[in-house]
């Protein structure tokens, strides 16, 4: 039961944020679609052809790195009281955020063909969607852990 509610937060708080990065895109025209980077990144690294294929990658990895990061969260989200969980996911959501950001920044830095991105509208919209995470996986997990 634990697992499953870790992918549940997973997949809720990478779903929200990746809307919102979707969303962040288009009312500022840049490209903060963290999928389509990842599809760029693997198949400009590979000389792959653009094809449905390298984007469904992108969105795998987006989602694996979710879960990943729920998996990280979860014994803090065992030990918190549900009063505690905005301030948490806040908390959580900081550290991902900061860590997405030097990941990102290193990724991009060491492939030899990246994209052409904005990096530090990148990086400030990556922080804030973070935030978004942690409070959206946090409360979908401590949902999940309440009595019926």
């Amino acid at each position: 039961m634990k697992q499953l509610k870790i992918i549940i937060g997973a997949v809720l708080g990478t779903s929200i944020m990746t809307l919102v990065s979707y969303l962040l895109s288009w009312v500022t025209n840049s490209n903060f679609k963290e999928p389509k980077i990842l599809a760029s990144l693997i198949r400009r690294l590979f000389k792959l052809p653009k094809n449905k294929c390298s984007q469904l990658t992108g969105w795998c990895l987006h989602y694996l790195v979710g879960l990943l990061f729920a998996e990280l969260y979860s014994p803090f989200w065992e030990n918190i009281p549900a009063k505690q969980k905005t301030k948490t996911g806040l908390i959580l959501g900081g550290i991902s955020g900061l860590a997405a950001i030097l990941i990102w920044k290193f990724t991009l830095a060491v492939h030899p063909n990246p994209p052409s991105i904005n990096f530090i509208g990148f990086a400030m919209q990556l922080f804030g969607v973070h935030l978004l995470f942690g409070v959206v996986s946090t409360f979908g997990y401590i949902l999940l852990s309440q009595p019926r």
